[in-house]
């Protein structure tokens, strides 16, 4: 009787790991100084090997307190402000950063973004009217996604709630010319509370079949 209710015991922690989002190693791109902040160890960085370098991060947006981070999943407070001073401009407490250094194999780029599980706004990193203000030879900025758009980029978010408790995930691409990927950066940022199911909610429903399970086996039993 014990070896036949283990396994689904088992099913159910398995279930629970599978919800947490799982840590990446950051590196450091020593030219990334969009946002004026120190991105150092909290960049997740890609390469290619005709040279080309991506990188995203996430930071406070001016004098807001600094947001934290566990690997590439970055931690934001819900509201929004004109920057306390620094811009005129209302947005959320919290910027994403983008970085590109294109190589020499001519590839494009995208950088594509919303809700976790969702990021089905896109546009070309390199379209940014403000991205080539910083390091030359590179395309990198700090932009925010209650701005109307991206400095010349079509696709803004306009369903954006930065009060509300929900978690983004910003995904960068370097694409060669059949359309594969041969680069990618990827960060996730947790606002608030986040999302209250990051996976859908499949892996609690999986969890509360097995638990449903092994409850009835062990009225059957008994």
């Amino acid at each position: 009787m014990i070896k036949t209710i283990k396994p689904i015991l088992a099913l159910g922690a398995v279930t629970f790991m599978s919800v947490s989002v799982a840590s990446a190693t950051l590196g450091t791109i020593s030219d990334f100084t969009a946002g004026g902040v120190d991105h150092s160890g909290k960049t997740d960085v890609s390469t290619a090997g005709d040279g080309t370098v991506l990188g995203l991060s996430a930071q406070q947006r001016y004098f807001n307190p600094p947001i934290s981070n566990v690997g590439t999943t970055f931690f934001a407070g819900t509201g929004q402000n004109n920057g306390l001073g620094g811009s005129s401009f209302q947005g959320a407490l919290w910027n994403f950063d983008f970085y590109v250094k294109p190589g020499t194999a001519g590839y494009t780029y995208n950088l594509s973004y919303g809700l976790l599980g969702n990021a089905t706004h896109s546009f070309n990193p390199l379209d940014d009217a403000d991205a080539t203000g910083f390091a030359a030879g590179t395309y990198q900025d700090s932009q925010n996604l209650l701005f109307s758009n991206f400095g010349g980029a079509a696709n803004s978010f306009g369903s954006f709630d930065p009060s509300a408790d929900a978690t983004y995930e910003f995904i960068l691409e370097a694409l060669d010319s059949a359309g594969a990927t041969v680069a990618s950066s990827r960060i996730v940022v947790q606002v608030g509370k986040g999302s209250s199911v990051p996976d859908g909610g499949t892996s609690v429903a999986l969890l509360g079949m097995a638990l449903t399970a092994g409850a009835a086996l062990r009225r059957k039993l008994a």
